[in-house]
């Protein structure tokens, strides 16, 4: 077996990090050049990392190259737990408690557990102000009521994410809850 890169696949490894050593600065992502902790520092780095990655060829690969994209194939598959590893981890890492981080993350990154989103109900699309899902606490447990639409992989998923009223007499952005439940 040649598992050898082909002139093709080794010009485009350099290319990769040639863009790489010129475009961060040295050290990223290390102690001596932290990431940032703000939500708006992470926003400001993240538009300019995307406008670097475009400005790189390193935008939309796999679309064509009339729309700016790169026009090559997807060489590898695309993971089912996207909304667990994109959404959900990011989301405990930051604001989780560490027994939730140490219950959920390694299955997430494992796929040892794939999650869907409930967000989207039938009158409201993703509008937090009309959420009508509800979930009242009855002894340690929620007892959720409502409906959720386009839970993308809600077939397929092991926990759901759920944003739910928890306190109807709040305004109508506030009193909302953030609640993992098991799908089975």
């Amino acid at each position: 077996m040649d598992i050898a890169y082909t002139p093709e696949q080794e010009a485009y490894r350099r290319h990769v990090q040639d863009f790489l050593k010129e475009t961060l600065p040295y050290g990223w992502g290390t102690p001596e050049h932290p990431l940032p902790k703000t939500a708006e520092e992470r926003a400001v780095v993240g538009r300019w990392w995307e406008k670097e990655l475009y400005r790189g060829g390193f935008a939309g690969i796999s679309w064509p190259k009339t729309y700016g994209g790169q026009g090559l194939t997807d060489n590898a598959p695309q993971g089912i737990n996207l909304l667990g590893k994109q959404l959900l981890g990011p989301t405990l890492l930051i604001k989780g408690p560490e027994e939730q981080k140490r219950r959920f993350i390694p299955p997430i990154l494992s796929d040892d557990e794939i999650w869907c989103e409930g967000y989207s109900e039938p009158n409201a699309g993703s509008d937090l102000a009309s959420l009508q899902t509800r979930a009242v606490l009855e002894g340690d447990e929620w007892v959720i009521t409502g409906e959720k639409i386009w839970t993308s992989n809600a077939h397929l998923a092991d926990w759901i994410f759920l944003l739910v009223r928890t306190d109807p007499d709040a305004p109508k952005h506030r009193g909302i809850s953030f609640l993992l439940v098991p799908m089975h």
